[in-house]
């Protein structure tokens, strides 16, 4: 009777001792585990590609504002600031989203000044950057003949080889856009093309005191198709500068 209680308690001993193995094992695996969790600073991240440079720069203008409302819609009212801007901010997602860096002369509904001179001046000063590409300002149009629509673009007179290529690839690529007949671009003499020092181009996307335009302008999906089109002939003007560029270096 003696040895057989001496027997069981070593082997009650001894199942002890491998249960507090066990238990110590489990506990040690539950920190490990925990300890890697709280520290995930020390597993590596993947790398990021560094943002390509902008492959052109693009000054937009926004016609009017504020005060100066410009033409209005024959039939809504609507004043031609408001849809310049409008067209001119979807543009510039347009160009942005193809990796061109868009300046903006106005971004909200306000005038850059509180007189038409002043806020010309300023509009002056801004289109005035050595480092910009191409300018465009944009409008809406009206005239005494109801009938007149759909849109134009004009550039400085005399400057053909320059605002005036600009001007041309941006009709096209409006008038496809819009699906309307093809106009040829229009010399002129305005305050923006003449202050530029980059190829500058006025576009009048069509004209409110036509019932048709004025209703298509207004539409935000006729907004969009306008804004694709411009984009489209500036990226298009761009990319012929710079492969001309690349040919004679």
């Amino acid at each position: 009777m003696r040895t057989y209680k001496i027997k069981c308690f070593k082997k009650t001993t001894l199942y002890r001792i491998l249960g507090a193995l066990v238990v110590v094992a489990f506990c040690a695996i539950v920190l490990i585990i925990s300890k890697h969790n709280d520290y995930p600073e020390n597993s590596p991240t993947p790398t990021q590609s560094p943002t390509p440079a902008p492959f052109a720069c693009v000054i937009l203008d926004a016609g009017h504002g504020g005060f100066d409302r410009g033409a209005s819609g024959i039939e809504t009212g609507i004043g031609e600031g408001e849809l310049n801007l409008i067209v001119t901010k979807l543009v510039k997602a347009e160009l942005e989203a193809n990796n061109i860096e868009v300046i903006l002369t106005r971004s909200d509904e306000n005038a850059l000044a509180g007189t038409k001179k002043e806020d010309m001046a300023i509009r002056k000063s801004i289109i005035q950057n050595e480092n910009c590409d191409a300018v465009v300002s944009i409008h809406m149009n009206k005239f005494k003949d109801r009938s007149i629509k759909g849109p134009m673009v004009f550039y400085m007179k005399g400057c053909e080889d320059t605002g005036g290529i600009l001007a041309n690839y941006v009709i096209k690529a409006l008038c496809e856009a819009i699906d309307h007949p093809l106009r040829r671009s229009n010399p002129g003499d305005y305050l923006i093309v003449r202050e530029s020092y980059a190829p500058a181009v006025i576009i009048e996307c069509g004209f409110l005191s036509n019932p048709e335009d004025e209703r298509n302008l207004s539409d935000p999906e006729y907004q969009k198709k306008l804004a694709k089109g411009i984009a489209r002939g500036i990226m298009d003007y761009l990319l012929d500068v710079k492969m001309q560029e690349l040919r004679q270096d």
